[in-house]
């Protein structure tokens, strides 16, 4: 196997390997390529120049925000950050009521649960945008009807995005990522340079490739997220 030499890290975010979180080192060509994905996925939205998005993070996902906020801002989309915590809930309930925002990407349990504690139908008022959900997020809104609901997930130092035609499936990114699963464990090696090249092995974490074309129409393989025991 070909061994290419790493890029000078830029950022050191986390990620969790196999239960355990761990420092990650990102460069700025890998937040590039990843950018290019969300811009591929983002093109079959109806998010336009000059509308509201809320993007909801933590300090230490730096990995996960800063491709999608590339992309947000290169295509004149508007971004309002918040934290993802509970207490920064009232922050994006005055987002959500000021600005009328299209989207909000990354929104968790922490911040539905603030949104209820402070009296707020958090469906009525995600109803009518499009929300990309962390894992925990997802598991909390899922049973709400009226929210076009996609998930937003991390494999590892990976990650998956739902583009809505699946409830089960994500996209990964084929460009940056080699995967292979045998027995219970899936390893992901970059086929690009990294900051972080070695592979890594996740145990107990199998998933499965369908060898189908998304109807979205985008070409980065799906991966049934139903398949695996994902690590917490």
């Amino acid at each position: 196997m070909t061994t290419f030499a790493a890029e000078p890290p830029i950022i050191i975010s986390t990620t969790e390997i196999n239960g355990e979180k761990q420092f990650l080192l990102y460069s700025d060509p890998e937040a590039n390529r990843a950018a290019l994905t969300w811009e591929r996925l983002l093109s079959k939205t109806s998010i336009k120049r000059g509308e509201y998005t809320i993007v909801i993070t933590a300090p230490e996902d730096a990995h996960l925000a800063m491709p999608l906020e590339r992309t947000l801002e290169l295509t004149g989309v508007i971004i309002l950050q918040a934290d993802s915590t509970q207490y920064e809930a009232q922050r994006v309930e005055a987002f959500i009521r000021n600005f009328d925002p299209v989207a909000i990407f990354g929104i968790n349990a922490a911040i539905v649960s603030g949104l209820s504690s402070l009296g707020h139908n958090v469906g009525k008022l995600l109803n009518t945008r499009q929300v990309w959900a962390t894992d925990d997020g997802f598991a909390a809104l899922q049973h709400m009807k009226d929210i076009r609901l996609r998930r937003w997930s991390r494999f590892g130092p990976a990650v998956l995005i739902s583009c809505g035609h699946h409830e089960t499936a994500m996209h990964i990114d084929d460009t940056e990522w080699d995967i292979s699963t045998e027995s219970h464990q899936t390893t992901l090696r970059h086929r690009l340079n990294a900051a972080e090249p070695d592979p890594v092995i996740l145990t107990h974490a199998k998933m499965t490739r369908l060898n189908e074309l998304c109807p979205c129409g985008l070409t980065d393989p799906l991966v049934d997220v139903s398949a695996f025991n994902k690590p917490r």
